[in-house]
Order: C-alpha cells, then structure tokens, then sequence
C-alpha cells in the first residue's frame, strides 16, 4: 500500500498556509473575497484555490514560485533547512512578502513548526473581536477594525 505523506500547512518559504488570503477565500467559500483577489492577481476565480503549496494543487502562482521549486528540487522541508538561506530568490520576492519569509524563518528555526502555527494562529486574530485575520489584512472583515500586523 502506498502511503501519501502529509502535506505541511507551512509553505517552504515559511508562511503559514491557512494565513494566505488565496487560501482563506478558497477554504472559507468567500465569492466576493475570491473576485477581489482573481482581478488584483489578474488569474480567473477558478484559480483562487489551494490545498497548501507543497500538495499536488497549489494555487497557480505558488506552483511557479522559484523559491517553493527550490526546495523541492532540494528536497528539503523548506528555506528553515537550507544551508543557503537567505538567498537571491527571497531578495527577489516583493518587500511585504520577503518581510514575512524573513520573520518566518528564523521564528521556524527556534521553535519549529508546531509552535510556529501557534503562534501565528494567535498573531493574525483581530485585536478587537479575536476574528481570524489573513496575511496583508488591513483590516477586520467581522468588525471593520484597522490592523496592521504585518
């Protein structure tokens, strides 16, 4: 019997899978959310979708993504494992993007994975209601609250 590993809810880069605005429309069946992000990212609503960026079914732009196609060719957990990290491939990342990698990793490093989702679990809540939060929210889709956690 083959058995399937399991696919890890933290992307190679270090960001937390379920705290991606792409995954959080897609898993919380957020229509409008979804037509918001398919007209920014320029892709159809269909692709708004992903089981996690290792799976077999990323979103479209994580499947192309040279940092995640990096560590698969290395065949490692993510950049946390990598002797070359930082590299030219997070410098070449936008600044939001590459400042979430680069506090990911290092917190990956010294508490590991379990403790990393935790901890962001507990990081992108709303201040003011505890409503669950995506990575770049600006602000609060329960109770309209201004955040700024990134």
């Amino acid at each position: 019997m083959n058995e399937m590993k399991a696919v890890s809810p933290v992307a190679p880069c270090g960001i937390y899978c379920t705290l991606c605005p792409i995954y959080v429309a897609d898993k919380g069946n957020h229509p409008k959310f979804k037509k918001i992000l398919a007209g920014e990212l320029k892709v159809t609503e269909d692709d708004i979708r992903c089981e996690y960026c290792l799976s077999d079914k990323p979103f479209i732009q994580c499947s192309q993504c040279e940092v995640r196609n990096c560590i698969v060719d290395k065949n490692i957990e993510g950049c946390y494992r990598c002797d070359d990290y930082p590299c030219s491939k997070i410098d070449a990342m936008d600044p939001l993007t590459k400042s979430w990698i680069n506090r990911s990793i290092p917190a990956i490093k010294e508490m590991g994975i379990e403790r990393f989702m935790e901890e962001e679990e507990k990081r992108w809540r709303c201040p003011n209601c505890d409503y669950k939060l995506f990575l770049g929210a600006r602000k609060c889709r329960q109770c309209g609250n201004v955040v700024n956690l990134d």
